[in-house]
């Protein structure tokens, strides 16, 4: 029996570069609840972003927000670990020398970015909707930082080998879809906030569903009992699964 339901969001509950949900998931999760199937929002996006996104149930479902580098249940706010300040100046030094990305730090208040290119400023202020801060310099910022990022859709493949190679040993680094790459603490993802979820529920992976497209998806996609990758997924993920689907909510509606 399905007791808990976690589902990324772009890519998955957000199809096509959408930055709206379909209206039509609201009551879907209404229906969970009242079923006694609790609702975890898994994403890379930040807490204040996704409440926005889940007005209509924002507080009767659980967060997993910033790639798993914060989760929120029970309307409390968990940041298992900060990022050094050693780190986060290593890889604001390197994408200054590389300059062919744009460079993201989450803080427990805002998403600082330095504002040097209007287009991204733009987006991420009034496409995306996030809380954004612009600074000149990242390595100006108060801190401390729970997750960095690094975003340039064309050449994104690249991107991530390149800082694989230099920051794996040090920190985790992930390929997020959507153009980003992001940095998080080691030994922080999404699937050790899903699972810390489930602990405080008492609930097992076994009775979990988790969707997702993206290799930052993979260790919920792992924990979770039941796991669907969707269908336009990065390759190899359906691998990792015990399902693929072009749809969250067809998936949600069998339950009830």
């Amino acid at each position: 029996m399905i007791k808990l339901v976690a589902s990324d969001l772009d890519g998955t509950l957000l199809q096509n570069g959408a930055q709206a949900l379909n209206p039509s998931i609201f009551p879907v999760i209404q229906k969970l609840q009242k079923k006694g199937i609790h609702f975890v929002a898994a994403s890379g996006r930040q807490y204040w972003n996704l409440r926005n996104l889940f007005y209509k149930v924002q507080d009767d479902i659980s967060y997993i927000c910033e790639g798993g580098s914060m989760y929120v249940h029970n309307d409390q706010i968990h940041i298992p670990h900060m990022i050094d300040p050693s780190i986060v100046r290593s890889i604001t030094e390197a994408v200054h020398r590389y300059r062919d990305c744009e460079l993201t730090a989450s803080c427990t208040d805002h998403m600082y970015i330095e504002g040097h290119t209007p287009s991204f400023t733009h987006h991420m202020c009034n496409i995306v909707k996030n809380d954004i801060m612009t600074v000149d310099d990242l390595l100006s910022i108060p801190g401390p930082v729970m997750k960095m990022a690094v975003y340039n859709p064309p050449e994104v493949d690249a991107v991530f080998q390149r800082y694989h190679a230099l920051f794996s040993d040090v920190i985790t680094v992930v390929h997020a879809g959507s153009g980003w790459v992001d940095f998080i603490p080691s030994g922080t993802d999404k699937g050790f906030a899903l699972n810390a979820i489930l602990e405080q529920m008492s609930i097992s992976p076994d009775e979990c569903m988790v969707f997702g497209d993206q290799w930052n998806d993979l260790p919920m996609l792992k924990l979770a009992g039941t796991s669907f990758a969707m269908a336009n997924a990065a390759p190899g993920i359906a691998d990792y699964c015990t399902g693929v689907t072009d749809s969250v909510e067809k998936e949600l509606e069998k339950l009830l």
